[in-house]
């Protein structure tokens, strides 16, 4: 006898003589939901490093910017602004939507202030602002 046939002939005599146990009654929703609220567990404050949250936060302006969502992605990107204010990506995004809604003034300054802030910036901010301020003459 092969050892796959042994191992499914113990399997087979195991099973027949185990007592059969009906499987468990599924909870309703409501059962459900109060097992979760006596489960839950306070969960410790966490303090974000404020990096990563302007990242995220401006990576999620970036594509409401692609999405033509210019004032939604300028709300988020002024509230991103005013609580830490600093970031590049920030004042470059701004500088972008000021851009495309067609207030070039305020899309100059917000790209030099990127460009301040990041003095190793591509040359291609440069090329933009001296376009910006060509447009505004």
């Amino acid at each position: 006898m092969s050892l796959f046939a042994s191992s499914a002939l113990l399997c087979a005599t195991v099973l027949a003589g185990a007592p059969k146990v009906p499987p468990p009654a599924a909870p309703t929703v409501r059962e459900a939901i109060a097992q979760l609220k006596a489960e839950r567990v306070a969960l410790p404050r966490v303090e974000l490093n404020p990096a990563l949250a302007t990242d995220a936060t401006t990576d999620y302006a970036a594509q409401l910017v692609q999405r033509g969502a210019l004032l939604e992605a300028m709300r988020i990107l002024l509230g991103v602004e005013q609580r830490l204010a600093g970031g590049y990506g920030t004042a470059l995004l701004l500088g972008t939507v000021y851009e495309r809604l067609g207030n070039l003034e305020k899309a100059a300054a917000w790209i030099a202030e990127a460009i301040q802030r990041n003095p190793f910036s591509p040359g291609t901010e440069r090329m933009r602002l001296l376009a910006l301020q060509a447009r505004l003459r």
